[in-house]
């Protein structure tokens, strides 16, 4: 088990809470910063978050390409000519 630098913001996070149970994300988190198995599930967390903001994006895309520019309520989007 690695040790926490005094005065690092992990010692002082924990001081204030106190004793940390087992896979609490805090504990996860320290793990990682230490280069324990933490690393995996930050990673992993990291590599989830980042897919599902990309496959977001693209459905946002992909939505804006089928449906046009959305456009003011009553406007077509052309400029009407004069009689």
């Amino acid at each position: 088990m690695s040790k926490t630098d005094s005065g690092s913001l992990a010692s002082t996070i924990q001081s204030w809470i106190g004793s940390v149970p087992a896979g609490n994300i805090f504990s996860i988190l320290q793990s990682a910063g230490a280069g324990g198995k933490g690393t995996i599930y930050a990673i992993n967390g990291c590599k989830i978050v980042g897919a599902t903001l990309s496959l977001t994006g693209t459905l946002m895309v992909v939505k804006l390409l089928l449906d046009g520019p959305e456009t003011e309520e009553g406007s077509s989007g052309k400029e009407d000519a004069d009689p």
